[in-house]
C-alpha cells in the first residue's frame, strides 16, 4: 500500500514537472511567433514608407516636368531650379541681407552741408568750375549718406570724376567718397557720387554704411544706365 502511494506521488510529481515544461515551451513558442509577426509588420512599414517616398519623388518629378514644359513655351525661360537650388538661393540672399544690415536714416539734426539741397548746389558749382554741363541732377535721400546722381555732358569714363575728386577733397567738409560712372549711347555720362566724409557717419552705424554704400552707388547708377538715351 505504501509502495502504491509512493508511486502515485511520483507520477503526480512527474506529471506536474511535464506540465510546467510544456507551458514554458508554449510561452517560448508564442514569443517566437510574436517576434516573427513584429518583423513582418516592420518590413511592411518599411515597404510602405518606400512606396510613399517613391510616390513623393514621382510627384516632384511630374511637377518639374510640367514646369519645364511650361518654360519651353515661347517667351519663357527653360531654366527650372530644383527645390534644393531654390532653398540654397534663398539662404544666400538671406545671408547677404543680414550682412548688409538695415538702412541708416539721416539724423534729425543733420549738418546742412550734407542735406540734399546743399549737396546738389555744391556739385553744380563744381561742374560750373570745371565747365561740365549738367544734364540731369538728383539726390537719393532714402538713407544716409545722401547720394548725388544723374547725367552730365561728358565723355564716358573716369576723367571727369578724377578731376572732381581733387576739387571735392579741397572743399572743407566734403570728400570724394566713391562713385560709379558709365557712358550712354547718346554721349552722356551717368553717375552716382558720395560727397559725405566718413567722419560725418554716426560711429555706431559706420560699418553698416560702408557695407551698403558701394551697392547703393551701383544700384542708383544702374537706373540711369537703363533709362538714359
Amino acid at each position: 500500500m505504501k509502495k502504491f502511494q509512493i508511486g502515485v506521488a511520483a507520477a503526480v510529481a512527474a506529471g506536474g514537472g511535464w506540465l510546467v515544461i510544456s507551458q514554458s515551451q508554449q510561452v517560448e513558442a508564442l514569443n517566437r511567433s510574436l517576434a516573427a509577426q513584429q518583423q513582418v509588420v516592420s518590413a511592411l512599414r518599411a515597404e510602405n514608407e518606400q512606396l510613399q517616398q517613391k510616390a513623393r519623388n514621382a510627384e516632384a518629378a511630374a511637377g518639374e516636368l510640367q514646369a519645364l514644359r511650361h518654360a519651353k513655351q515661347p517667351g519663357m525661360s527653360a531654366s527650372v531650379p530644383s527645390p534644393a537650388a531654390s532653398r540654397a538661393t534663398v539662404a544666400a540672399n538671406n545671408a547677404i541681407s543680414a550682412y548688409l544690415g538695415e538702412p541708416v536714416l539721416a539724423a534729425a539734426n543733420l549738418d546742412t552741408k550734407y542735406s540734399a539741397g546743399e549737396l546738389a548746389a555744391v556739385f553744380r558749382a563744381l561742374c560750373e568750375t570745371l565747365q561740365i554741363n549738367v544734364d540731369t541732377l538728383a539726390v537719393d535721400t532714402t538713407e544716409f549718406p545722401f547720394v548725388v546722381h544723374g547725367l552730365v555732358q561728358s565723355e564716358a569714363g573716369g576723367p571727369f570724376f578724377r578731376r572732381i575728386d581733387a576739387e571735392l577733397r579741397a572743399l572743407p567738409g566734403y570728400t570724394y567718397g566713391g562713385s560709379v560712372t558709365g557712358g550712354t549711347k547718346g554721349g552722356l555720362t551717368y553717375f552716382a557720387l558720395n560727397m559725405t566724409p566718413s567722419g560725418a557717419y554716426p560711429p555706431e552705424h559706420a560699418e553698416a554704411i560702408r557695407r551698403r554704400l558701394m551697392l547703393r552707388l551701383q544700384m542708383v547708377a544702374a537706373a540711369w544706365a537703363d533709362s538714359a538715351p
